[in-house]
């Protein structure tokens, strides 16, 4: 786990070599700068590899409810440019695993803008169980679908 100095972040992130994953636990802001920084943290931690699937936990009570379609291209976009500096030529799968109905309908509109993205397979659970088991075993849980 990497932890910020001078406060919390609105983003943990663990690096889980033996899972061959990043797994971000996110219960601050979500936008494109704090996505970023916890990708970044992700990058500069020893055990991390650019090929790590990435399972992304949302907190049912994130602050800040000014998510909207225009930020969550604005992070895809980000993202698509970071996996082309960080990790070139790789191609990861992403679950995010999201319970609120409101952090659904989000989470379908990231999936959704995610299958241009070639470095990406993204999908949408509502179980952190279910989304590992995606992630690491292949196995065909059905995820949530718009």
């Amino acid at each position: 786990m990497i932890s910020d100095p001078g406060g919390p972040a609105p983003c943990e992130v663990r690096v889980d070599a033996g899972l061959g994953l990043v797994e971000f636990n996110w219960t601050g802001p979500v936008n494109l700068g704090t996505v970023l920084a916890a990708y970044d943290r992700a990058a500069a931690h020893p055990d991390w590899r650019p090929n790590f699937n990435r399972l992304s936990v949302y907190a049912d009570d994130l602050p800040g409810s000014d998510l909207d379609f225009d930020t969550v291209q604005s992070i895809r976009q980000g993202l698509d440019a970071w996996q082309a500096t960080n990790a070139p030529g790789q191609h990861v799968r992403a679950a995010s695993v999201v319970a609120s109905p409101f952090n659904g309908v989000l989470a379908a509109v990231w999936q959704a803008l995610s299958r241009d993205s070639d470095g990406v397979t993204v999908e949408v659970f509502r179980s952190r169980g279910a989304a590992l088991d995606w992630l690491v075993a292949g196995s065909s849980d059905t995820p949530v679908r718009s």
